[in-house]
């Protein structure tokens, strides 16, 4: 920022409202219509086995409103914990209209980053889940890979040794046929969402998620409903929504992340696409994604420093998806790692497009951005409304270090 570490004592973002006025819960932001959206158009691109599958917003509350009623009639109540399993290799639009519904349904979601066989059980007990949920036909249907079927039967064998129940999206729940519309629509004004809407609780937990291990070991972090409402809120406030920042499709290359998980409720909340890819596409099938974001055409991206590595590598590969496809991107964002001021530099030069530090961690859900609107325009930029930031003073060397110390109304526990 424009002043030394050492003069910084509290600084604060904007005024926050103790609330949303658009929504006062998650499932009222996916079934309360507004004004301008129009439900047909897609709130998820993405994929379904290896074929482009486009989910409207009318067929996702479709797709909720049934899966939470298959999900009742096997015993499962509000505010139990349903643990999601993304397989490797399977399709990320399934899990996120699952994930949606889910959360709609006052659930409480654990959802596992990434897929960790000595602390899986653990995670299990922890959370005391109640069941677990998981594309196991589409990794046997479409993927000839032993490890990825000796690990599905590894999880398998310490779900059963917990006495969990397992149900799989595509055999037992139904979801790809659901979100194709082969059972009877499902309107906004339907009396089941006319209960979810009355019954959420903005307050309840409905996430826990999985640290990436940077310290050595997976933690579980904890979000309640509130918290992911207010981070949209303050995006808004802080004028991160603008056509020329972050109001347009978004590219997600991972779903189980704190940002990826941002992603989908800031798609929700301004009602444009989530496009979403398999991760391992990126490096096993790049034509395919080569396919997809030639049809996508997102407008913006947040991610990792790997993450721009590998659209700088595929605009290397595919001459056709830079000059097409990322002509479209507005804006990128680096968040969750530090900042790569080379890679940053090599990106602006092959693609034109400017990259912002959102210094962001898993855990925050982000609180400081060079996107954010205020009076600090260099630097670590401006944070978020209702995030305070502190320096404190942790070491009086010739060169000394700070303690950052955040609090925020997003963050998790």
């Amino acid at each position: 920022m424009a002043m030394e570490a050492e003069e910084v004592e509290c600084i604060r973002g904007g005024y926050l409202p103790a609330e949303s006025s658009r929504a006062s819960n998650l499932a009222e932001l996916i079934f309360r219509p507004t004004e301008s959206e129009d439900d047909s158009q897609p709130i998820f691109m993405g994929t379904v086995g290896n074929r482009t599958f486009d989910v409207s917003l009318r067929a996702l509350r479709h797709t909720a409103l049934y899966l939470l009623e298959q999900v009742k009639t096997r015993g499962l109540q509000r505010g139990d914990t349903i643990c999601l399993l993304r397989l490797p290799r399977t399709s990320e639009t399934v899990i996120a209209a699952a994930y949606v519904a889910l959360t709609a349904g006052g659930y409480r979601v654990l959802f596992p980053m990434y897929l960790e066989p000595d602390s899986f059980q653990d995670w299990l007990r922890i959370s005391n889940t109640r069941a677990v949920l998981w594309s196991l036909r589409e990794l046997r249907d479409s993927i000839d890979n032993e490890s990825d079927l000796a690990l599905a039967d590894r999880l398998g064998s310490m779900i059963s040794g917990l006495n969990i129940p397992s149900y799989c999206l595509w055999d037992d729940l139904k979801v790809p046929e659901l979100l194709q519309g082969k059972y009877a629509p499902a309107s906004s004004g339907d009396a089941n969402a006319l209960d979810l809407l009355d019954a959420a609780d903005p307050e309840s937990e409905c996430l826990v998620l999985t640290t990436s291990g940077s310290s050595g070991r997976s933690k579980l972090v904890v979000y309640r409903q509130k918290a992911f409402l207010l981070s949209c809120v303050a995006w808004e406030l802080a004028g991160m929504f603008q056509p020329d920042r972050l109001g347009g499709r978004t590219l997600c290359l991972l779903l189980a992340h704190s940002m990826g998980l941002r992603a989908l409720w800031n798609a929700l909340w301004t009602r444009q696409s989530l496009c979403l890819i398999p991760p391992e596409w990126f490096l096993e099938h790049p034509e395919r994604v080569r396919t997809l974001l030639l049809r996508m055409r997102p407008q913006h991206v947040t991610g990792g420093p790997a993450v721009f590595r590998t659209l700088l590598e595929l605009a290397r590969v595919f001459p056709d998806v830079k000059e097409s496809c990322f002509r479209d991107l507005r804006c990128g964002v680096s968040s969750g790692a530090p900042f790569d001021h080379e890679m940053s530099q090599k990106l602006e030069a092959a693609l034109g497009l400017k990259l912002e530090n959102a210094f962001g961690t898993t855990e925050t859900m982000q609180v400081l951005s060079t996107l954010a609107e205020g009076p600090f325009e260099s630097g670590m930029g401006n944070p978020l409304p209702s995030v305070a930031i502190r320096l404190e003073p942790y070491s009086d060397t010739d060169h000394p270090l700070f303690r950052l110390q955040i609090r925020s109304p997003f963050g998790c526990y």
